[in-house]
């Protein structure tokens, strides 16, 4: 039987933060700001991330090839 787990996460928190993460980030990029790994995973919920750890680097990549898909790419 194949499990819904990334990471040890599940698909449904995975996604969550996944949702999390873009929505911060396109706050941020609204006032043409930056954030850093600390910021961004401090206010995240679905479950603890910690700024380097390479799960985050995993989730990200999805964001931005899931936005490079859809066209919103830079």
């Amino acid at each position: 039987m194949l499990s819904d787990a990334k990471f040890g996460v599940s698909k449904a928190k995975w996604d969550a933060a996944k949702k999390e993460a873009k929505s911060i980030m396109v706050e941020r990029a609204q006032v043409r700001g930056m954030i850093a790994y600390s910021d961004l995973v401090s206010q995240m919920n679905a479950f603890p991330l910690q700024p380097h750890d390479p799960r985050l680097f995993h989730l990200l990549g999805e964001i931005s090839s899931e936005e490079d898909a859809a066209g919103r790419g830079t």
